[in-house]
């Protein structure tokens, strides 16, 4: 049964991300990264907060829950949510969840230097490298394009800030399975939302105009920023937490590798993005590599060396 619920876990998280990348393709032509970044939180923030008082749970009586919530929001929410959003004015909306499946492969090689209980295995170890290797063949050809002189420099920077978002959440799970302490359900994640909005929104005024962008925005946009804030943040950080809690810090990234899937399949099917070789060979590894971090499949050579030994 736990097995179970552990798995649901990781299939709800897959589904209520899967459409994230779709919303922010929609919506960033007319609002800003950093100001769509202030906004999801901000919509977030009320929806969780409103759950907490209908539970009549009291925030502050957490006061030192925040720096934490702090130093997580800063990992999980500011950095790869403005990285995202900057990404995907240059690439695709499923390429940027492709490359965001990379991070497994970065929470786990955290995981091993950070966290005593998740250790680096020679499996483990192998398809980190396998992993990474997806990566490259995605990235390494648009810089080489780049350097020669073609059109494609932006699309190495859209990729670079994409898998810059996904070191980010590994640095941010490892750090929240390490400090993190026990917590009421949903009070960590409204810390951590509120915390955010102390730089994002002096931010977004700093480099964009929110103002006018707020005012101006499509109703198709407008969509975007409330599905995002719906099912990406609010949805998805209390399935995050609870799953940070029963399983830990690399249980809850291996979620990354089902949210290429429906995030290929909306974005074909409303975007009309289209997918090629490159695209398939990259998703096989990496892929491929979460399967073979969480056992998924087996490794015989691993298995005949030990035997051996």
């Amino acid at each position: 049964m736990k097995l179970q619920k552990g798995l649901f876990d990781v299939l709800l998280l897959a589904m209520l991300w899967g459409p994230s990348f779709l919303f922010i393709k929609i919506a960033v032509d007319d609002i800003a990264p950093i100001t769509m970044a202030a906004l999801r939180v901000c919509i977030g923030v009320l929806l969780l907060y409103t759950v907490l008082k209908l539970r009549n749970i009291r925030l502050w009586e957490h006061r030192k829950l925040w720096f934490c919530c702090f130093v997580i929001g800063i990992f999980v929410n500011g950095i790869p949510w403005i990285s995202f959003n900057f990404s995907l004015q240059s690439i695709p909306s499923s390429l940027s969840a492709l490359i965001n499946g990379t991070t497994p492969v970065l929470t786990i090689i955290l995981a091993n230097i950070f966290l005593k209980d998740e250790q680096l295995t020679w499996t483990r170890g192998i398809g980190a490298i396998v992993g990474l290797a997806g990566f490259g063949v995605l990235f390494l050809p648009a810089v080489f394009s780049a350097m020669q002189g073609t059109n494609t420099g932006l699309d190495a920077q859209g990729m670079l800030l994409s898998f810059i978002g996904s070191g980010s959440f590994a640095v941010g799970w490892v750090y929240m399975r390490k400090k993190l302490p026990p917590v009421l359900p949903l009070v960590a994640p409204v810390i951590q939302l509120f915390s955010s909005l102390i730089y994002l929104i002096p931010l977004a005024f700093i480099f964009e105009s929110p103002i006018a962008m707020i005012q101006s925005a499509s109703w198709l946009s407008w969509v975007g920023v409330l599905g995002l804030s719906l099912f990406g943040t609010a949805g998805a950080l209390i399935v995050i937490y609870r799953i940070i809690e029963r399983q830990g810090a690399t249980a809850v990234s291996t979620a990354t590798y089902l949210l290429p899937v429906f995030a290929t399949i909306l974005g074909v099917v409303f975007l009309k993005e289209t997918v090629d070789m490159q695209f398939c060979i990259a998703a096989v590894l990496i892929v491929g590599g979460v399967l073979i971090i969480n056992g998924a499949i087996s490794l015989p050579f691993l298995k005949r060396a030990k035997e051996e030994t």
